[in-house]
């Protein structure tokens, strides 16, 4: 199922112009980066407890 919804993602992804992609990249880039920089940050805080369990 998993793989079959990827195809397809790929396939929507060629489908669609370049020039609405480039929009979209630039319109979304700074939400993206606060989303990564939350989920790096929130992933380095679950390894530091992971690693602080394991310390103990």
């Amino acid at each position: 199922m998993s793989g079959a919804n990827l195809t397809g993602a790929k396939l929507h992804q060629t489908k669609m112009p370049q020039v609405h992609l480039k929009c979209c990249v630039v319109k979304d880039a700074d939400l993206t980066w606060a989303v990564l920089t939350k989920a790096f940050l929130f992933q380095a805080d679950l390894n530091d407890v992971v690693y602080r369990k394991r310390a103990r």
